[in-house]
This record gives structure tokens, C-alpha cells and sequence, in this order.
């Protein structure tokens, strides 16, 4: 991949790896956003709804919005803001490669950008992302990455460059597609948990996000 200038980053389980205990955090926090939002259950209820909806989906809030009459930009604001980046588990050697690299780097995440500027600070990179190479969804128009093209149309535009001359770099394998299609190299970062299935829209497979500036030729 000489030809590569660019790597799109998604940023939860991809930049960093989820820990059980950020796994805990995410769905108390879930089920205490639902209840402060209206959904009439106790916490224990609204946790476990949580768990439940984090193990099928990858998203704790996505049963209350599904199964409540919730405003997904409250529960987006909301869930986010309280969502603590001090036990985000850091990686030093993470941070020296970026200290390298020649490439262009931009955060798309489902996050909000409040979150996302949080964890990046917190990881020791936010130096690596000026403010415009930063995409909360709320910055695209909350048009999700398995939904639309609009946010990766957007950024080739910002940074100038064709797909062919990006990577995609996702833990989520749906939110691969559209990059796919359009032309880009799409990276699945699994930390050890290797789909079962084969996926045509995957090029690679990495265990970390450390691994994709080699692929890239960045290091």
C-alpha cells in the first residue's frame, strides 16, 4: 500500500482497546441516561438492558432508542458527557509511531466530538488531530458510517486525495462497507477477536492499531 496518504481512524476499540472495565462503565452509564431521560425502569433493569444491547448490537443506548420514544440526539449528548476517558487503557508505543508518521490522520467516530477530543487527550494524541480532522457524528449530520457514504465523501474532499489513497480503520466490520465500495483500503482492528466468517470488504486484519502503519509502509 506505497501509495497511501491518509488514514481514516474510527475511535472506540480502534485507536484503543475496550476493557472490561470500560465495557461496565459504558452500560451503567447507558441504563442511568435512559432513566434520566424518562424510560420508567429501576437501574438494575436499565443496566442489564444495556448489556444486553452492547453484546447484540455493540451499542448500550441502541435498545432505549429502539424500544423508547428517546430523542437520539439527547441520548447522544447525554450518554456521551458522562463517559469517562481516564480509564481508557493509553499505548506509548501508539503514541512514538504517530510521532513518526508522514501520513494525513482523521477521527470519525459515533462518538460525540466532546468524547472524542476527551479520549484523544487522555490517549496522548489529540496532538495528531487538529480540530477539522475531528468527526463526532453530530458532525455529520448523524448519517452513521454503516448508513452512508457522506462522511468519507467528506473527508476525500477535505484532505484532497482519491480512496484509493486512504485506509479505513474500524473495529466495526458493517461500518467497512461504504468505504469499500468507494475504493478505499478497509482495516479491521479485532484485538483478538477474529470474525468467524470471511468478509470480501475487509483487505486486512490487525490485532492492534499499531500494526496499520506498517501495512500502510509508514514505518
Amino acid at each position: 500500500m506505497s501509495n497511501i496518504k491518509a488514514i481514516i481512524w474510527d475511535l472506540d476499540n480502534t485507536l484503543y482497546r475496550f476493557s472490561t472495565l470500560f465495557e461496565d462503565a459504558c452500560n451503567h452509564i447507558a441504563g442511568r441516561t435512559a432513566r434520566a431521560l424518562g424510560v420508567d425502569v429501576d437501574d438494575a433493569v436499565a443496566t442489564k438492558m444495556a448489556e444486553e444491547s452492547f453484546v447484540k448490537h455493540g451499542y448500550s443506548m441502541r435498545v432505549f432508542l429502539e424500544q423508547h420514544d428517546l430523542c437520539n440526539v439527547d441520548v447522544h449528548h447525554e450518554f456521551h458527557k458522562h463517559l469517562d476517558e481516564k480509564i481508557l487503557e493509553k499505548s506509548q508505543e501508539l503514541v512514538e509511531i504517530f510521532k513518526g508518521s508522514k501520513l494525513q490522520h482523521v477521527i470519525v467516530t459515533h462518538g460525540s466530538r466532546h468524547w472524542a477530543e476527551r479520549a484523544l487527550d487522555h490517549l496522548d494524541l489529540r496532538q495528531f488531530f487538529p480540530d477539522d480532522r475531528i468527526f463526532g457524528l453530530e458532525d455529520y449530520g448523524f448519517q452513521k458510517k454503516d448508513e452512508s457514504r457522506f462522511v468519507f465523501e467528506m473527508t476525500m474532499d477535505l484532505l484532497g486525495l482519491e480512496a484509493s489513497q486512504m485506509i479505513m480503520a474500524e473495529d466495526t466490520i458493517r461500518n467497512l462497507n461504504h468505504p469499500h465500495e468507494l475504493g478505499m483500503k478497509t482495516v479491521l482492528v479485532h484485538h483478538g477477536r477474529i470474525p468467524k466468517e470471511p468478509h470480501p470488504h475487509i483487505h486486512h486484519m490487525v490485532h492492534s492499531a499499531e500494526e496499520i502503519f506498517t501495512l500502510a509502509g509508514d514505518v
